[in-house]
């Protein structure tokens, strides 16, 4: 049994994410603040922008700037900065859908960087896939030949000739279809194919009876949209849940996932509770809309 320290523990607590992200956040905001002041005429260029601009070319180009291509990018970044601080000071910003999401996706992003999220312990994922076992189950699947009756072909009986053909094949060794029955452009082999396939193909009732007959013989005779079969099942699986060994990456992915969400949430509340938000009442009432 593996013991945690109370540290350890602590790190896991959410509310210690909510005091340790508003102190990172606020941190953030605090050197946000004391930045180069955007109403100001001046614009300062410094070392570290400089080094950004070339190391953002590297990325890029997969080399350095030339003098020549440094000075192309430290003017096209001044431009940028004299437009930018010109459209803010005219408000261009305002009320503009496209602008406020983009600073949205800004925030969202901010939140996952700094959500301090660990890896899950070994009874925490147990725990987890065993409360979530939908995003890990593996569907059942079928292996099957089937041998088609097309209806127009046999007037009235269908259900006959396919019975005939069925009491043949149960006495004989074959365990394939091609050759058999009427042509269509139905595969004569299925494999592995999944449960919820072989329903929208076939229909419902036609999957029900597939996935409750004997497998190694053939059955039938089986309905659907087409016609009437007869099936020989070579294998079936039914759903099942992995063993944690072999899906433990996944599973940790999926809980990393699910606790980034919950770390962001308590970030966006401790955010919202600084706001008064006022929705007119005939609003809520026309719109059923959430203040939340």
């Amino acid at each position: 049994m593996i013991k945690h320290s109370k540290f350890s523990t602590l790190l896991r607590e959410p509310l210690f994410h909510f005091l340790l992200i508003g102190a990172v956040f606020f941190f953030v905001f605090s050197q946000m603040n004391t930045g180069e002041d955007e109403n100001s005429p001046q614009i300062i260029i410094t070392k570290a922008k400089i080094e950004t601009l070339a190391n953002n070319f590297a990325k890029a180009k997969g080399r350095l700037p030339s003098p020549q291509e440094m000075k192309i990018q430290l003017e096209y970044d001044i431009r940028e900065q004299v437009l930018y601080r010109e459209a803010m000071a005219m408000g261009l910003d305002k009320d503009d859908m496209i602008i406020r999401r983009r600073l949205t996706q800004k925030m969202k992003y901010l939140f996952n960087d700094l959500g301090v999220v660990g890896k899950a312990s070994e009874e925490e994922l147990k725990k987890f896939v065993a409360d979530h076992p939908s995003k890990f189950m593996v569907p059942a699947t079928i292996s099957f030949a089937q041998v088609y009756f097309e209806p127009s072909e046999h007037e009235t009986t269908l259900v006959e000739d396919a019975n005939a053909l069925l009491e043949k094949l149960r006495i004989s060794t074959v365990k394939e279809s091609i050759g058999l029955g009427d042509r269509s452009l139905l595969p004569y082999d299925f494999r592995n194919e999944r449960k919820t396939d072989i329903d929208s193909m076939f229909g419902k009732e036609f999957t029900k009876q597939a996935f409750s007959s004997p497998t190694n013989s053939w059955e039938g005779p089986f309905e659907s949209a087409y016609g009437v079969h007869l099936i020989y099942i070579h294998e079936r699986t039914e759903d099942h849940l992995p063993p944690l060994a072999d899906i433990r990456e996944r599973a940790q992915r999926e809980w990393m996932s699910l606790k980034q969400h919950e770390v962001n949430e308590i970030f966006y509340q401790s955010l919202h509770q600084r706001y008064e938000i006022i929705v007119d009442d005939e609003v809520l009432s026309d719109a059923n809309v959430s203040a939340k």
